[in-house]
């Protein structure tokens, strides 16, 4: 259960022109079941295009209906990486007290990324789930399109060439938050993770009203992100993410039918 598991949000990772024929999102209901409501007039505001600096948004993480962990999304400073500013970016995952007494998790993800550009420059994950562990990096180099890869546990390297404007797999998900989208269209993203390049459809299906537990309803847009490898399609699961409708583009809610259950990933508080 690794955090690009539970936040793949970058796919992560990751709506549209008008926002007529609106439909109700609910927690609880299955999604092929959805209830049609009236169609909502407001129109959808542009994204944002730069990151928050200073933005945090805490999640709960539930496995099968049950709270397995926590999570954070931050967008922790700028900085500088090589003579170039850069948003440090940082995604990390817990698992609480229920799940460590026999699946410890323990994760954290930092991504930089060029301000001008977001494009990343530098990728780093430290892992530890179960007996697993890793710590490696992969660093980017948009102008000759390589990238290199370096385990910090073994010290092995590889290097790899890269499609240009590349992201990573934590990037995807806030430079997907400040594109422009349109309800029944899909938006393209090369992603390099896992030491291999990917096409990220982002499949853009609805726009609605969102319901989580004790908040009140709110406008939220519906995508569902699909991985493709040399052409082919990758089915492990399906994963749909419900963003705000307004400029910042908040993940609010992700839910995952993966081989071992399902996965909701529900936002608990802004700041």
């Amino acid at each position: 259960m690794t955090s690009v598991k539970l936040f793949t949000f970058s796919f992560l990772i990751f709506t549209f022109s008008g926002c007529s024929n609106l439909t109700y999102f609910t927690h609880r209901e299955d999604l092929g079941k959805l209830r049609q409501t009236k169609a909502l007039t407001q129109e959808m505001q542009v994204p944002e295009k730069k990151f928050r600096v200073g933005e945090t948004l805490d999640y709960d993480v539930n496995w099968m209906g049950l709270n397995v962990g926590s999570g954070r999304l931050e967008v922790r400073e700028v900085t500088t990486y090589q003579d170039h500013q850069v948003y440090h970016l940082v995604v990390s995952a817990r698992s609480n007290r229920f799940l460590s007494t026999f699946y410890p998790v323990e994760d954290e993800i930092h991504s930089y990324v060029d301000v001008e550009t977001l494009t990343p420059y530098r990728f780093e994950k430290r892992q530890r789930e179960g007996r697993y562990r890793a710590h490696e990096e992969m660093v980017y180099d948009p102008t000759s399109r390589k990238a290199t890869y370096r385990s910090f546990l073994n010290n092995s390297t590889k290097e790899m060439e890269i499609p240009p404007s590349v992201q990573d797999s934590l990037s995807t998900l806030f430079y997907f938050r400040t594109l422009p989208l349109e309800t029944g269209q899909s938006v393209f993203i090369d992603v390099n993770a896992d030491e291999k390049n990917w096409r990220l459809e982002v499949k853009v299906l609805k726009a609605g009203l969102l319901k989580l537990f004790g908040k009140k309803e709110v406008p939220a847009l519906l995508v569902e992100p699909l991985a493709q490898f040399h052409g082919v399609f990758i089915r492990k699961g399906r994963m749909w993410i419900w963003f705000s409708l307004d400029q910042k583009r908040t993940p609010l809610y992700m839910k995952a039918r993966v081989p071992f259950g399902i996965i909701e990933v529900v936002l608990k508080k802004e700041s």
